[in-house]
């Protein structure tokens, strides 16, 4: 009787708490989790800025691509208009190769090259340009990336 209370002992775990790596590893695993679900919430609860950061991106690929273009050409494109994906801006810089795809702001509806929203701002990049020079006007929903919301100028 004696030998198997030995045996009953021995085959016992050394411990039987949770040692401080898999206690790590757990809390790791939920702060990944975490991060994970309030990506997707933050992106969700807030789409102006999601779309003002689309907008200033959209004007840096703008500045690049006129920029390259002047340099091939010597001009800017010659329009007045909102920038709709069709538009001759947009038609100029993929030919030349210094953009690809299109760019328009992503309220912009209207598939007519030249429609125009009253304002002249909501929902359309508009460019104006005779060749020497160009103006961007666009609309900005929050003060995140400029200080100010509302309409905005990039000029070269």
């Amino acid at each position: 009787m004696q030998n198997n209370s030995r045996i009953r002992a021995a085959a016992a775990p050394p411990h039987a708490g949770i040692t401080v790596l898999e206690l790590f590893l757990v809390v790791a695993g939920i702060i990944v989790v975490m991060s994970l679900i309030l990506g997707l919430i933050s992106s969700k609860v807030n789409p102006k800025k999601d779309r003002d950061l689309r907008r200033m991106n959209d004007m840096a690929q703008l500045q690049k691509a006129l920029s390259l273009y002047l340099d091939q050409t010597n001009q800017f494109p010659d329009y007045d208009g909102c920038l709709s994906g069709v538009d001759p801006v947009n038609q100029a810089l993929r030919d030349r190769k210094v953009i690809e795809g299109s760019v328009s702001d992503p309220l912009w509806k209207s598939e007519k090259p030249q429609a125009v929203p009253e304002d002249k701002m909501t929902g359309c990049y508009y460019y104006t340009s005779s060749g020497s020079g160009y103006s961007i006007k666009f609309y900005l929903e929050t003060v995140e990336y400029t200080g100010k919301s509302g309409q905005n100028i990039v000029r070269q």
